[in-house]
């Protein structure tokens, strides 16, 4: 049924109780005990209805906010600036694990869905955080570029940017902040001579 032994172990064991009870000796006694015995069996399978049906509740609830979860994950992906081609997937997967669990009913089911869930949420952070390192990487000099640029000094900045591609560093992360490709870095910076301004006359 899904319901594990710890959930309805107090109702069994009770039952247990009950049925292993000796009858009394006295034969005038014995359907005073047997109609007491029928009485809290039938009270104790109400209480394992009960109980099924609170652990189920539970199950579900805890499904369905674990779908949540990926789904809020995928917004804050989407957010931070992680690539669309890298999100498809996850979306699958919430896609499908949501049908899953529309069509769930029982406790077996709610469980192997929200174990499911857990690899995609995993990922969609790793995504995000993968994001927020590369942003890191190279924000102490996108900062620099842009103090340069604010004083003019467009050949400084174009230096500093053609030196980092030709030495081929961070062009991942640079690309995961501009949002465009290496080619079209360095494409940006090829007009510029790969000479330092410092070295070039200024008219």
């Amino acid at each position: 049924s899904g319901y594990t032994e710890q959930n309805v172990a107090p109702i069994l064991q009770r039952r247990t109780e009950l049925i292993n009870a000796p009858a009394p000796k006295v034969i005038t006694d014995r359907a005073g005990f047997y109609r007491s015995e029928a009485q809290e069996l039938a009270g104790l399978r109400l209480a394992l209805t009960s109980l099924q049906a609170r652990q189920l509740e539970t199950l579900q609830r805890a499904a369905a906010g674990h779908l949540e979860s990926l789904q809020a994950e995928l917004a804050q992906d989407e957010k931070a600036g992680v690539k669309a081609g890298d999100l498809v997937s996850l979306r699958e997967q919430a896609t499908t694990l949501g049908k899953t669990l529309a069509v769930a009913r029982t406790p077996v089911d709610y469980r192997r869905t929200y174990s499911a869930l857990g690899t995609p949420i995993d990922a969609a952070q790793a995504l995000r955080l993968s994001r927020l390192e590369a942003i890191a990487s190279v924000q102490p000099e996108v900062d620099r570029l842009l103090k340069l640029s604010a004083t003019g000094n467009l050949g400084q900045v174009r230096w500093i940017g053609q030196q980092a591609l030709a030495e081929g560093r961070n062009q991942a992360a640079y690309e995961s902040y501009f949002g465009s490709p290496p080619a079209a870095i360095t494409n940006f910076w090829r007009p510029t001579p790969a000479t330092s301004p410092a070295a070039t006359p200024r008219s």
